[in-house]
């Protein structure tokens, strides 16, 4: 079971919480300004298509303007649930991942000293630099781990460590450019 947070902005938030609440019944609510609701959960999946097709679905009852952005637990700790739900607010329709949210966070070049804080405190020098290895081979776990001097195994138990860490998935484009904007300046 995986605890996940799924942060909705609706321009009509207490329809949007009426929804929310038939999809999502043993979930706790916390409603937060600008019609943004945060819906803590557990769940057995490890597939976000799932929540894909739930967002699906209330984007046909809510109107093509919600937003929906789903973080792990460990992804959620990355920064204050405030500050989530404020981004939340700011970002364009659609669903939203780990990596996609917090790559659109640096892009705007906010919270980017507690992102960085946080993750400094989660991974060790090697994981960050295992990270950034992946970014600089282009996502080519082979080629990443040869400039590391390691077997591709050993690189990718590192990718492996990296996203149950910290929720973020380093193999897709956004995640490894995430650590790239942080840490390679």
């Amino acid at each position: 079971m995986q605890t996940y947070s799924l942060y909705v902005h609706s321009r009509d938030a207490k329809t949007a919480e009426e929804l929310l609440r038939h999809m999502f019944t043993d979930a706790t609510f916390t409603p937060y300004p600008d019609g943004v609701v945060r819906i803590a959960f557990t769940h057995d999946i490890t597939e976000e298509s799932d929540f894909e097709d739930a967002s699906d679905l209330l984007s046909e009852e809510l109107g093509e303007g919600a937003v929906f952005v789903l973080l792990p637990e460990e992804a959620e700790a990355l920064l204050p649930q405030k500050r989530i739900a404020q981004w939340t607010a700011s970002l364009g329709p659609g669903f939203h991942t780990t990596e996609s949210f917090l790559f659109s966070v640096l892009k705007e070049r906010k919270d980017t000293a507690t992102l960085k804080k946080s993750l400094e405190e989660k991974l060790s020098k090697t994981l960050i630099n295992s990270a950034l290895a992946l970014a600089h081979a282009n996502l080519n776990v082979s080629e990443a781990a040869k400039r590391l001097h390691i077997h591709r195994n050993t690189m990718l138990y590192r990718i492996d460590s990296i996203q149950e860490k910290t929720g973020i998935e380093v193999r897709f484009f956004e995640g490894a450019a995430l650590f790239h904007m942080l840490f390679s300046a």
